[in-house]
């Protein structure tokens, strides 16, 4: 053999060598661990439409493809179970119900009968009746959408409960609840 043949011989073990180690080591990480679950709630393992659950203080429920999206952050004094943000602070009915900073805001009723207003911390900082278009921006949590415009949800009984504007039922589903209820508009 010449000098030249010897060496590509080497070259060619080395490489067989290491494509032999990359299939091994490929091999051994092909299994899926299922108590895996990325850091931004996603899902790793497939769910059955309209199944709930909590990823820490976000309700999550389980859409048409099989996966979670999240459903609501559960504004602070309130807990996320079993894919529901319950209420901890006590029940109101108009915006001034509730003492200091926290306000008044939708909730599934702690028995799940259906929605009820109870005071929590605020979410963001978009006051009563303010237009919006994100839950997140709203101090209830709630940006929702009548006719043309999207406002913050706030309680009312009668007009005179609004700071400005009116007040209006609408129809809200919150963490998957449907009801009829009144928020003031801007």
């Amino acid at each position: 053999m010449e000098r030249g043949d010897t060496s590509n011989m080497s070259i060619l073990r080395v490489v067989s060598s290491l494509v032999v180690i990359a299939a091994l080591v490929g091999a051994s990480c092909v299994e899926v661990n299922p108590d895996y679950q990325p850091p931004d709630g996603s899902v790793s393992q497939s769910c059955t439409p309209g199944q709930r659950r909590c990823w820490g203080q976000t309700a999550q429920v389980c859409g048409g493809g099989g996966t979670f999206i999240n459903d609501r952050i559960c504004p602070g004094g309130s807990t996320c179970e079993r894919g529901f943000c319950f209420p901890t602070g006590p029940a109101c009915k108009i915006e001034s119900g509730c003492a200091g900073s926290v306000v008044c805001t939708l909730f599934v009723k702690p028995d799940g009968s259906g929605l009820g207003n109870y005071c929590a911390d605020p979410v963001g900082n978009l006051g009563p009746a303010k237009l919006c278009s994100a839950n997140k921006q709203c101090q209830s949590g709630i940006c929702l959408t009548r006719q043309n415009f999207s406002f913050c949800y706030t309680p009312c009984i009668k007009s005179k409960d609004c700071k400005s504007g009116r007040c209006y039922e609408v129809v809200m589903t919150i963490t998957g609840v449907q009801a009829s209820v009144k928020s003031c508009t801007p």
